[in-house]
């Protein structure tokens, strides 16, 4: 089945295949990775916010624990404030300046204990002793106005334990209405029984602070209603932020949450799952500095991935109705496409025939018009390919058939120079003698073309040749000083591709100098990782500026200027034919200092 439907979609048309293809090579990838994202994100984004979760827990179990500091610090100072406890606890009247004394000093040390703890929201004293001034507002009151409260009776109960009120309304003495504070608010209250002597009831000491300060993560998000932060007694009780968006958007059942949580929790820190429903619920929990509860953290996994499951949905409809319209666009642009690949593949025909004067009609920015214009490249290139190897053949064989009129009756004149020669040494004229013999060997090295490239040494040893001719011209010696590494000795080079360049350097550098004093003609040669450089320094008389850049364009140009001599650009022409246009002179110099001439070769 498989094979069939290979075949039946290779006999296809193009356009088809194109739709075929960007469907099942795009459309179904990119579902795939969109699922398989989606998911990783998805597991993801709960990692985090267990992650966060954990923390905010940790943190408020720190919130709770300093806060319990607080409050029990406070509790202490006053059940140990002996001036205090004497006026609750009093048998007799006291007299106005006992109650003036008490208020200026005992009344005021206590308010600044609430005055100084800025997260404490009140500090209340209740008291029935009948020898008591009535009450002393906002620090003492009667106890008559709290006895029918469920935590009168068990702070009573507890005796000298503290008892702890959890999220409760601040409105048993009605300070509501009498401060014009506005509705009652949640608070977290410490209340413990006041003994004096010790097996003598006397009061009761509350301690009042906020619950937004003493649960400030539990109370941090109201609006948040992917999770909510509880206060969990083992009882069954639960505290938390009734305002809380959680309480409010999410049907949440917390007794079965209870019943789950029971038979769960084990250690004191941890993690459970749950499920009420079609909703599922993960629960962080861990153990809080209150007695017999825990601080759990209660997250809605339908609302933490509502939004990514949304996003989901919409990127793959978003990507099917993309994909359609697509799919069209493709299958008009394919035909346009096609219609200009046509006219390609006509001259790439006319090509194959051997027709190289070809012009593709077909011009733009796009791949097929990048095609058209690399094609049209391609064909100017083997045009100039083909006229560089004919100008290289024509080259060639030009020397070839200069050197063959060069070599008629070359015998004869090596022995006539022989003869000569001997005929000097037997006179004992040895200048004359050397210099046939340095003349003897240019002329062998110029005949004798065999081939177009010969070793570095031999190009050397010409210009040594020639350099001992030419010192019998000039009254002052020229110094030549070769500076080239013996790895570079070997490399092939082009035959007389350097003793025209120092044969120029003599000519137009030194032949003033020589009439005074030396001069020094200096050879180097070094290599880099993509080039060879050989180098041909005098210290002649240098060219000017005007003229340097003059000569430098000539080099470059097509045309035959006597005024600035052949040798040098034959030589560069050369250069450029047998290796490239990348290669070929270059002319440094400064006036009545040097002239440096660059060969520029491949390694």
């Amino acid at each position: 089945m498989i094979k069939k439907l290979l075949d039946k979609f290779n006999n296809t048309t193009l356009i088809k295949k194109f739709l075929i293809s960007y469907i099942s090579i795009i459309a179904i990838p990119i579902l795939a990775v969109a699922t398989i994202s989606f998911k990783v994100i998805q597991k993801k984004n709960l990692e985090d916010v267990l992650k966060q979760n954990r923390y905010k827990l940790e943190a408020e179990c720190a919130n709770v624990d300093r806060n319990i500091d607080i409050m029990g610090n406070v509790a202490q100072v006053l059940m140990n404030n002996k001036d205090m406890l004497a006026y609750i606890g009093g048998s007799e009247e006291f007299t106005v300046e006992e109650l003036v004394n008490f208020n200026i000093t005992t009344k005021k040390e206590i308010m600044n204990l609430q005055y100084n703890n800025s997260m404490l929201k009140s500090i209340n004293i209740f008291t029935d002793n009948g020898y008591v001034v009535n009450e002393l507002w906002p620090l003492i009151y009667r106890e008559n106005r709290v006895k029918n409260n469920t935590w009168y009776e068990k702070t009573l109960e507890n005796k000298n334990r503290v008892y702890w009120d959890i999220n409760h309304y601040d409105n048993d003495i009605s300070k509501a209405v009498a401060t014009n504070e506005g509705e009652p608010n949640l608070v977290v209250s410490l209340n413990r029984e006041l003994r004096y002597p010790e097996d003598k009831h006397i009061g009761i000491i509350r301690i009042d602070m906020l619950s937004k300060v003493f649960f400030p993560k539990m109370f941090e998000n109201p609006n948040d209603d992917s999770s909510e932060m509880l206060l969990v007694n083992k009882n069954g009780k639960m505290y938390g932020n009734v305002d809380n968006a959680f309480e409010q958007n999410t049907r949440f059942n917390k007794k079965k949450f209870f019943t789950t949580f029971e038979d769960t929790v084990k250690n004191d820190s941890g993690m459970f799952s749950f499920k009420d429903g079609f909703t599922e619920y993960t629960v962080v929990y861990k153990e809080a500095p209150l007695e017999n509860t825990y601080l759990v953290s209660i997250i809605a996994l339908d609302k933490i991935n509502g939004s990514i499951k949304y996003t989901r949905n919409l990127l793959v409809i978003g990507t099917m109705l993309l994909i359609g319209m697509l799919s069209l666009i493709v299958y008009y642009i394919t035909n346009i496409i096609l219609r200009r690949l046509y006219i390609i593949i006509k001259s790439l025909k006319r090509v194959r025939g051997g027709d190289l004067d070809v012009d593709i009609p077909v011009y733009s920015n796009d791949e097929i018009g990048l095609l058209a214009h690399h094609f049209r490249q391609l064909v100017n290139k083997i045009n100039v390919l083909i006229k560089d190897s004919i100008d290289k053949k024509t080259v060639t064989k030009e020397a070839e058939l200069k050197a063959l009129k060069n070599q008629l009756d070359a015998h004869f004149l090596y022995n006539t120079l022989e003869n000569i020669r001997m005929m000097a040494e037997i006179e004992e004229n040895y200048t004359v003698s050397d210099s046939l013999a340095s003349l003897g060997e240019m002329m062998r090295y110029n005949m004798k073309w065999d081939r177009d490239y010969v070793p570095l040494f031999e190009e050397i040893n010409h210009i040594k040749n020639y350099i001992a001719l030419m010192a019998i011209r000039f009254e002052h010696n020229i110094n030549l000083k070769i500076n080239i590494e013996e790895k570079l000795m070997d490399k092939e080079v082009l035959k007389l591709s350097l003793q025209p360049l120092v044969e120029n350097s003599v000519k137009h550098g030194l032949i003033k100098k020589l009439v005074k004093e030396d001069g020094t003609i200096v050879i180097e040669g070094k290599e880099d990782e993509k080039y060879t450089y050989i180098t041909i320094i005098d210290n002649g008389c240098g060219i000017e500026d005007d003229t340097l850049a003059e000569l430098k364009e000539f080099l470059d140009s097509n045309e035959q200027n006597t005024k600035h001599g052949l040798g040098m650009k034959n030589v560069n022409e050369r250069i450029k034919i047998y290796y490239g246009e990348h290669y070929g002179i270059d002319i440094v110099s400064r006036k009545n200092y040097f002239t440096r001439i660059i060969l520029k070769l491949p390694r």
